[in-house]
C-alpha cells in the first residue's frame, strides 16, 4: 500500500512539473473529445500539463497552430493539407473524430428539394476552407454527380447556417452538430443525407514537429491519454455525454439530453479510429490529390513527412 501511495505521489508531482501544452480545440463537438478528457482529469493521469484554448472552428485552431500560439489541436483534414502544402512544420499523430455522422446536407421542412440532385441550380451554405466544404465538394458533390460550378457555394459560418436557410437566404446547407441536431429538434429542417456515404470527414491531432520534444511531452503517453478519452466515448457514450451536455447549456445551448447523447453517438469515438490507419493515410494522400486538381493547393506536399510514425497505426 505504501509503495502505491509513493507512486501515485510521483505520477502526480510529475505531472505538475511537466511543461504547459496549450491544447486548441474547436466550438464544434469534436471538441467534446477535449472537454471529457479534462473533466476527468485523464491528462494528469498520463503526466500531461494541458491547458485547453477554445477556437470557433478547427482552422482556428490550426492557424494558432502555425502562428505558435498553441502547441497541439483538433485540425481539420483539408486545413491540415493546405498548411503543410504552405511549408508550415506540421505533423498529425492521430484523429480525433470522422465528424460524418455528425455533418448533413439539409434544407427547410418544407423544401421541395428532395435529393442531392435537385440540388443542381441552387445555393448551398458552406463555410469555405473547413473540412467539411473539402468534403462536400471533394467528395458530396461529385459523387452525387454534381460539380461546384453546377451549384452556388455561399461561404457562411456554422452557427449562421440554420437562420440563413430559414431565411430563405440560400436553399441548403452543410449542417454541423450541435445546430444540427438543434434544429431537427424544432423540427425546422429536413435531412437530405449525412456526410458518410460520400465522403469522411476527419478532424486530425496535430502538432509542430518537434513541439511536443521541445516540451518533454512524452507522445506515447499522449496517445495512451487520447485512446483512454476514446473508450469512455465508446464505452460509457451517456457519461460522455453528461460532462458534454453540461458544457453545452453553460453557453446557451438549451438541448435536451436525449439530444446530446445522439451527438454524442454521431461522432463514433472509439479507440480503433484514433490511431492513423492505413485506410486514413491513403485517404489523406488522396485528399491532397484532389485538392491539387480543384485548385486549393499549387502542389501536392510529401505528406510522409507530415506523419509521426513513431506512434501512428501502432
Amino acid at each position: 500500500m505504501k509503495k502505491i501511495v509513493i507512486l501515485l505521489s510521483f505520477l502526480i508531482a510529475s505531472s505538475l512539473n511537466a511543461q504547459e501544452l496549450k491544447f486548441g480545440y474547436p466550438s464544434t463537438p469534436a471538441g467534446a473529445f477535449a472537454i471529457v478528457a479534462n473533466k476527468l482529469d485523464i491528462w494528469k493521469k498520463y503526466q500531461l500539463n494541458i491547458t485547453l484554448v477554445e477556437q470557433a472552428a478547427a482552422i482556428n485552431v490550426r492557424d494558432a497552430l502555425v502562428g505558435g500560439s498553441l502547441d497541439i489541436g483538433f485540425v481539420g483534414l483539408s486545413n491540415f493539407v493546405v498548411a503543410v502544402a504552405a511549408g508550415a512544420p506540421m505533423v498529425t499523430i492521430g484523429v480525433a473524430v470522422d465528424q460524418c455522422a455528425a455533418t448533413a446536407l439539409v434544407v427547410k421542412k418544407n423544401s421541395s428539394i428532395k435529393s442531392i440532385a435537385d440540388l443542381k441550380g441552387k445555393k448551398i451554405g458552406s463555410e469555405v476552407a473547413t473540412v467539411t466544404h473539402g468534403s462536400l465538394t471533394n467528395g458530396v458533390l461529385p459523387k452525387s454527380k454534381l460539380t461546384t460550378k453546377e451549384v452556388q457555394i455561399i461561404n457562411i459560418r456554422f452557427r449562421d447556417m440554420i437562420s440563413a436557410l430559414l431565411s430563405d437566404s440560400v436553399d441548403a446547407v452543410t449542417a454541423v452538430e450541435p445546430f444540427l441536431s438543434q434544429a431537427e429538434q424544432s423540427g425546422s429542417i429536413k435531412v437530405l443525407t449525412d456526410f458518410c456515404p460520400f465522403a469522411p470527414v476527419p478532424v486530425l491531432i496535430a502538432t509542430g514537429k518537434e513541439t511536443l520534444e521541445k516540451k518533454a511531452a512524452s507522445e506515447k503517453l499522449f496517445m495512451s491519454a487520447l485512446l483512454e478519452v476514446a473508450q469512455v466515448f465508446a464505452k460509457q457514450p451517456e457519461k460522455a455525454a453528461q460532462i458534454y451536455g453540461e458544457e453545452l447549456r453553460a453557453k446557451g445551448f438549451d438541448i435536451p439530453q436525449p439530444v446530446v447523447l445522439q451527438i454524442i453517438k454521431r461522432l463514433n469515438i472509439s479507440p480503433d479510429r484514433v490511431r492513423l490507419s492505413p485506410i486514413m493515410l491513403t485517404y489523406l494522400q488522396d485528399e491532397a490529390q484532389r485538392m491539387k486538381a480543384s485548385g486549393q493547393i499549387d502542389n501536392v506536399p510529401d505528406l510522409k513527412g507530415a506523419i509521426d510514425v513513431s506512434i501512428a497505426g501502432k
